[in-house]
């Protein structure tokens, strides 16, 4: 950003371990395929990066994250969900027929993963140096990834 701002983040070290997501199914709204939305544990949407296959086939939206995702499954027996901050998640074809799933992921608690990482900030943005990331401030004061 060229302002000269910046912070230095160094995580603790611990060794806690946490659960990693809650799942609830509801009844589908589509008959012929599952929905698959994610939430913070505050219950705002994260956003999809992208859903990647067995064979490696990625899907993903040209120019931005996927609030949710629908499948049929006639193709492939999984499909992996990838998030900025969050583990990725499989979700596995269900023998019982369609569903559709609010998935509440929890972050992953890393410590050391933070060794003097460097942030620039400045009015309504953060850059993460490092993974080329931006997130912008929202109205309600958390951040958005913009830009990888």
């Amino acid at each position: 950003m060229g302002n000269g701002k910046y912070i230095v983040v160094t995580s603790e070290k611990d060794s806690i371990i946490d659960r990693v997501f809650k799942i609830q199914e509801i009844e589908p709204k589509k008959e012929d395929r599952s929905n698959f939305t994610f939430f913070d544990s505050y219950g705002d949407t994260i956003p999809i990066l992208y859903a990647q296959y067995p064979d490696s086939t990625i899907v993903s939206s040209f120019n931005d994250a996927m609030p949710d995702y629908l499948e049929d499954f006639k193709e492939h027996e999984y499909v992996e969900f990838y998030f900025y901050g969050y583990k990725p998640f499989k979700a596995m074809k269900d023998q019982n027929g369609f569903k559709d799933f609010n998935i509440v992921l929890y972050p992953m608690y890393k410590p050391s993963y933070f060794d003097g990482s460097l942030f620039n900030y400045g009015r309504n943005k953060i850059i993460d140096n490092e993974q080329k990331a931006i997130f912008k401030r929202n109205s309600n004061g958390s951040y958005t990834q913009y830009s990888q």
